[in-house]
């Protein structure tokens, strides 16, 4: 895996353990949800370019699900379960915003 600038963010050590925490995901038929949408949304693109699959990316903003309010994390916890209950059709390495 070559590095790509947004190593930079997380660092080296972060960033590849990102790139195993999708790929275990895959394994294990999970989605990842993630607010880290500058280093997952690079991991996806790669993927795609390598040819690998993974089961989907779910994206969050901190600014609908603000750690500092009293909603929180219940109202992330509703998102998720009204997801679970209409899941989008994201079809295979599809990214979904919440």
């Amino acid at each position: 895996m070559a590095p790509v600038p947004t190593q930079l963010a997380l660092g080296p050590r972060l960033w590849r353990l990102t790139w195993y925490g999708v790929a275990f995901a895959a394994a294990e038929r999970f989605v990842v949800v993630t607010e880290n949408i500058v280093d997952f949304a690079v991991i996806a693109v790669r993927w795609a370019t390598e040819g690998l699959v993974h089961t989907g990316l779910i994206f969050t903003s901190p600014k609908r699900f603000n750690r500092a309010t009293i909603a929180y994390p219940g109202n992330l916890v509703v998102a998720k379960r009204a997801l679970l209950h209409e899941p989008p059709d994201i079809g295979a390495s599809g990214t979904w915003w919440l």
